[in-house]
C-alpha cells in the first residue's frame, strides 16, 4: 500500500513538472564504469521549446537535448584547454 502511495505521489509530481510552463531538465548519473557513464535524463516541453527558441535544432526532443549537452561539454572542454594554456603561459613569464 505504501509503495502504491509513493508511486502515485511521484506520478503526480512528474505530471506537474511535465505540464509546467517553467523549463525543467534533470540529468542523473546512474552508473559509472570503465566502459562509460549511464545517465538518466528528464525534461519537459517548456525546456525543449526554450532550447528551440535559442536556436538548437533537432527532428525530435532527444536531438535538441543532445545538441544542448554537446554545447555544454564543448564549452567546458575549451574553457579547460584555455585555462591550462593561460596557466602555462603565466608560468613561463
Amino acid at each position: 500500500m505504501i509503495k502504491a502511495i509513493k508511486e502515485f505521489l511521484e506520478f503526480r509530481k512528474n505530471k506537474k513538472i511535465q505540464d509546467s510552463p517553467t523549463p525543467y531538465f534533470r540529468l542523473d548519473v546512474k552508473d559509472q564504469t570503465s566502459d562509460g557513464i549511464q545517465v538518466e535524463m528528464d525534461w519537459n516541453k517548456a525546456f525543449i521549446d526554450n532550447l528551440r527558441e535559442l536556436g538548437y535544432p533537432g527532428v525530435n526532443d532527444e536531438q535538441v537535448v543532445e545538441g544542448y549537452l554537446h554545447r555544454i561539454f564543448e564549452n567546458a572542454y575549451f574553457k579547460n584547454v584555455r585555462d591550462e594554456t593561460l596557466m602555462k603561459h603565466s608560468a613561463e613569464d
